[in-house]
């Protein structure tokens, strides 16, 4: 489209065809999501079904098996590798290419996740169920039969769409696409501005690239959801602060992989993210390699909704702390309560080490502010810090840096973006 021309966001890319055939999806999959999510031991159940149709635990165990503890934990590589070997062979749907998604491929190879009717819906229409149960006022925002749920990508790949959403009571759930160019990037302000929204959901980083371009365009009113939601990325403090001081309202944080849908969403009293237990297994894989259901260690994720691609004590590639206990919002089981998935703890200096923390800090200190930044390690002890902000910056940045970090050695790069469109955003590598 030429960047002259501004894009008609009332409009969708994907055809009426598809969402005719989405909507009937929904509607088809709501009673097997109720029927699975009421499986009497659901947990036992699939892992049994497991053992009997897919074809990597079929020749494992040569039977069926119910105990979680007889499993093996499998690494994303095993997926990447052998895919077809944890697919069931008992499902089969002309409709398979429709329930399917794929990782963001930002850490490594992209995954082609199959999904079945249960799964589909529960990630695409229950986690909005869920969000719901900490967010008082979501269901009376919601408009039947209007968009209400917006949901903002940056991804090149997507496209805009509108899906009916049955389990809100007929609202239309809105994908709309950032950073195609800046007429379209206008005309998605306007748009958002006048539309009435219940729920804006997207990744930390994009929401606060709307919160720039809504503060920088001219014209009456500004973006203003009801709640906010946010997953994709790390929501790091400062970042919540900002984007809550821009859209007027409270973020909910939430945990969610491709390969399990939604894993956790934060406490209204903030006490971090409980996770959902109903179908999911979350288990902690300290640094000795014992498995647990709470500690500090790499996640592993055993999904029993999603009865077509197996994903059993599955290293999902992130570092937690988690607990276990009840919570005054009146949740009884585990919570995140520590989330820094694949971000690096501390960095050394030649003398000791600093740690993220205080290196987040000190950037978040400099004035003019820096927009977004990355912290790595460089040759010699230096601590290279790519970062996006206005020019001029790097000067107070450097000062901040030596008045917080006399000894320290770091090296400032002043670059256009981050990541890449589409990417996950990560500060600390």
């Amino acid at each position: 489209m030429p960047a002259t021309q501004r894009d008609d966001l009332t409009a969708d890319e994907t055809s009426r065809e598809n969402a005719r055939v989405n909507l009937g999806l929904a509607l088809e999959a709501y009673p097997l999501w109720v029927e699975r999510l009421t499986c009497r031991d659901l947990k036992r159940a699939f892992l049994a079904e497991c053992s009997a149709a897919v074809p990597h635990y079929r020749s494992l165990f040569q039977g069926a098996v119910r105990d979680l503890d007889r499993f093996p934990v499998i690494d994303r590589a095993d997926h990447d590798d052998r895919r077809l070997d944890f697919i069931s062979t008992g499902f089969e749907d002309p409709r398979s290419e429709i329930l399917r998604i794929s990782t963001n491929g930002t850490f490594g190879r992209t995954l082609r996740v199959a999904w079945d009717l249960p799964s589909f819906f529960d990630l695409n229409h229950a986690s909005y169920l869920r969000f719901s149960t900490v967010l008082p006022a979501f269901f009376s925002s919601l408009v039947r039969g209007e968009p209400s749920v917006f949901v903002i990508s940056d991804s090149p790949r997507d496209l805009r769409t509108s899906v009916v959403m049955p389990a809100l009571d007929g609202a239309i759930l809105r994908r709309l696409i950032l950073g195609r160019d800046e007429m379209t990037d206008v005309a998605l302000v306007e748009h958002l501005r006048r539309a009435r929204i219940a729920l804006l959901h997207a990744k930390p980083s994009v929401l606060l690239d709307l919160i720039e371009l809504d503060g920088a365009h001219d014209g009456g009113g500004r973006i203003a959801p009801a709640y906010v939601v946010c997953s994709g990325e790390n929501l790091y403090p400062d970042d919540r602060a900002r984007i809550e001081a821009g859209l007027g309202c409270s973020v909910l944080d939430a945990y969610a992989a491709s390969e399990a849908g939604l894993i956790a969403y934060e406490c209204r009293h903030r006490t971090g993210m409980h996770v959902v237990t109903d179908h999911l297994t979350v288990e902690v894989e300290a640094g000795d390699g014992s498995l647990g259901p709470t500690g500090t260690g790499q996640l592993l994720i055993t999904n029993a909704l999603n009865w077509r691609h197996a994903f059993i004590r599955y290293r999902i590639g992130d570092r937690a702390t988690v607990t276990s206990g009840e919570c005054g919002c009146g949740h009884d089981g585990q919570t995140i309560v520590a989330m820094p998935g694949r971000e690096r703890a501390a960095y050394g200096d030649g003398t000791g080490s600093i740690t993220a923390e205080e290196i987040g800090a000190a950037v978040a200190a400099a004035d003019p502010p820096v927009k977004q930044f990355q912290v790595a390690p460089g040759e010699d002890h230096r601590i290279v810090i790519s970062w996006v902000g206005r020019p001029g910056g790097d000067t107070a940045l450097a000062a901040v840096l030596r008045g917080r970090f006399p000894g320290a050695r770091f090296e400032l790069v002043n670059v256009p973006a981050i990541n890449l469109p589409g990417g996950k955003l990560r500060r600390f590598l």
